[in-house]
């Protein structure tokens, strides 16, 4: 499913917009710039598809509540687009930020050709660097953050400029995203299921794989699904439970982990009172050390997190 996902709350209780001429604009623009993308898309007729989910969140502003919600019916096959404000310093008409997936990435290369736009795969918004993006990147590798240009100010402490061009654009690349979205969905395995109807591949199954919920294995020897390979007690499954049981050649790197919700054992804020083993690369995380991830999760060191 291709998830859009849109905070409607805000940091004022009293918003203005100002036209300037020209098409630019000076006001409150967050995250009402967002919403207004979203529903210009909408109401053009273009995203009457059943594998669309639009979601206008709320509590971004203080603990991203509605995207946590949100989360837990989001599954590694689905692709998550947070839209919201950005202050990244560009002459392109819209911004992708934290796009980490090499793959997605390639896609959105392919479809933006012809777009003016700008895609990195860290957060270039000298503004602020946390959005909802990062409590979905938790569970699907296949999500980023697509940013509506400000400039002038500080989107979170009151008005900034931006421009209707801006505004134009983005509805243009949610438009882009909806038709092309089943090319990605059939290349890489991806939920087309209808929102409404039956979404088999987020229900539990009763076959379920043989890790441990964070893609390591209790039993000394399995065996792949796939390629028959061995799969030892080390080595790490990177699909998403409950799956098959995969090798590492065979997942490619490309599924995640997370359909089990694994508690971590961090104090909620990311730091650990105790010692515990990296989920990810058995390393050793020792107290307090950091672990920069959405809790409830896996238990993953700074340097696994890094490379998702």
């Amino acid at each position: 499913m291709l998830i859009f996902s849109v905070h409607g709350d805000t940091n004022f209780k009293n918003h203005q917009l100002h036209h300037l001429g020209n098409g630019a604009i000076k006001g409150h623009l967050d995250n009402f710039a967002g919403v207004y993308c979203i529903m210009q898309a909408y109401f053009s007729g273009h995203l009457n598809k059943d594998y669309v989910r639009i979601e206008i969140t709320y509590g971004e502003e203080i603990d991203f509540e509605g995207a946590r919600n949100v989360r837990k019916e989001v599954s590694s096959c689905d692709m998550v687009v947070v839209i919201d404000v950005t202050g990244a310093e560009t002459d392109k008409l819209f911004v992708v930020e934290k796009c980490r997936n090499e793959n997605m990435r390639n896609f959105l290369h392919d479809i933006f050709s012809d777009m003016s736009c700008d895609i990195y795969s860290n957060c270039p918004d000298i503004v602020a660097s946390q959005d909802e993006s990062d409590i979905y990147c938790s569970v699907t590798p296949h999500c980023f953050f697509l940013g509506v240009n400000t400039s002038n100010g500080d989107y979170n402490e009151g008005q900034v400029e931006s421009h209707t061009r801006y505004l134009d654009a983005t509805r243009d690349a949610v438009i882009r995203l909806v038709e092309r979205y089943p090319d990605y969905a059939a290349r890489y395995g991806l939920d087309t299921a209808a929102a409404d109807g039956p979404i088999l591949m987020r229900t539990t199954t009763e076959e379920k794989c043989g890790c441990n919920g964070a893609g390591f294995y209790s039993n000394t020897v399995m065996q792949c699904d796939k390629c028959n390979k061995k799969i030892t007690n080390d080595t790490r499954k990177l699909h998403c439970c409950p799956n098959q049981d995969l090798c590492k050649d065979c997942c490619k790197g490309e599924a995640v982990l997370l359909r089990h919700k694994k508690q971590c054992d961090c104090d909620g804020r990311g730091l650990y009172k105790k010692q515990v083993d990296c989920d990810m690369c058995c390393a050793k995380m020792l107290i307090k050390s950091r672990s920069v991830h959405i809790c409830p999760e896996i238990n993953i060191c700074k340097k696994c997190m890094n490379e998702r």
